[in-house]
């Protein structure tokens, strides 16, 4: 599989550039495209699994802005989600978040307006999770975090600091000082994502044209990111191979970046029936003493949570349909809840 995104316009320099499928050449077939104003997402696939009848299935689409009144399609996400396999769910995110040193908080806000978009559309797998819910998600962008140097005030020191990194080839340093990386750390945005560490220069702001040099106006910052997420038991199925800019692009003042990934799928499960023609007798599992402890605040500063747990299992069929949207109830404001409820299922 192939993903790619854009997510602006090139208004001083127009050129004819060749499609991402000649670009990777004649085995892949576009899978799915979403388009919101300038911002792009276009997933492919090898030429011989789209040729498998039942090998993608569940594709969903959506988008949600974040410019204007929710309409105005400069700033949002687009994501697109399938199944491969029957066994093994992907959900791919592209997004553009605000710009302008300073905004962070105006960028987490736009990813929590994302998510909350996405899962408002009912698309999205189940209705009671985020878009993270899926084995993979991947989410990428101009996604507009900052170099954060706050004891320096004078833009001019600033630029100068980071340049003198780029040119020890310090790296680590750069990274050490950026917002999303701080942002996730500490819990405020995109909760248990992953990010491969650049070894490359920062990505914006630089001036169109060869090689790589940096707007005095703007600090060196990694801008262009990509991350993932995996469901639980998931985690160990995915590596990042490569992670990397691509500096031989002119025509922008960003350096768009790119990742590789290899995924292990998630083994095809046969079901056996356990009980013999005209019976109606099932295995059940039940769940009892379900507690949580020091879990994430996610109704933001001076909140706490109302949480309640969700079950999933794969693949779906497991248990019948009618169980599958099974929940605890919410418990308000806490932590560290104590649940009651002594939830079961039947398994087919």
């Amino acid at each position: 599989m192939y993903a790619t995104a854009d997510t602006r316009a090139f208004t001083r320099i127009r050129l004819q550039l060749p499609t991402p499928r000649l670009q990777l050449g004649g085995n892949f077939v576009l899978l799915e495209e979403k388009k919101a104003g300038q911002m792009k997402l276009f997933v492919y696939i090898r030429i011989e699994l789209s040729e498998q009848t039942g090998m993608v299935t569940n594709l969903v689409k959506g988008s949600e802005n974040t410019g204007v009144g929710h309409v105005l399609a400069n700033k949002g996400g687009q994501a697109i989600s399938f199944t491969l396999n029957g066994t093994t769910s992907f959900c791919f995110v592209n997004s553009h978040l605000a710009a302008h040193e300073g905004k962070c908080d105006k960028r987490n806000s736009n990813i929590q307006e994302i998510f909350e978009g996405l899962a408002n559309t009912g698309r999205f797998g189940n209705k009671n999770l985020d878009i993270a819910q899926y084995d993979h998600t991947f989410w990428f962008g101009d996604m507009n975090y900052r170099t954060a140097l706050p004891e320096i005030s004078d833009k001019k020191l600033k630029h100068k600091v980071v340049t003198d990194w780029v040119a020890e080839k310090n790296y680590a340093e750069i990274a050490a000082h950026d917002e999303l990386g701080r942002e996730v750390r500490e819990g405020r945005i995109l909760t248990g994502f992953h990010s491969a560490p650049p070894n490359f220069r920062p990505t914006f702001k630089v001036k169109r044209g060869e090689g790589v040099e940096y707007n005095m106006k703007r600090t060196p910052s990694y801008c262009d990111r990509v991350l993932w997420h995996s469901a639980p038991r998931h985690e160990n199925n995915i590596i990042c191979s490569e992670f990397t800019s691509c500096e031989g692009f002119i025509t922008s003042d960003h350096k768009p970046v790119r990742a590789q990934f290899a995924v292990t799928p998630s083994p095809v499960m046969e079901i056996i029936e356990h009980v013999a023609p005209g019976e109606s007798i099932f295995p059940q599992i039940k769940f009892s003493n379900l507690k949580g402890r020091d879990l994430h605040r996610a109704d933001g500063p001076g909140f706490k949570s109302d949480p309640y747990v969700v079950f999933l299992c794969n693949p779906p069929n497991l248990i019948p349909e009618e169980q599958r949207k099974i929940t605890t109830k919410s418990i308000t404001q806490t932590l560290n809840p104590d649940w009651v409820d002594e939830p079961f299922f039947s398994l087919r």
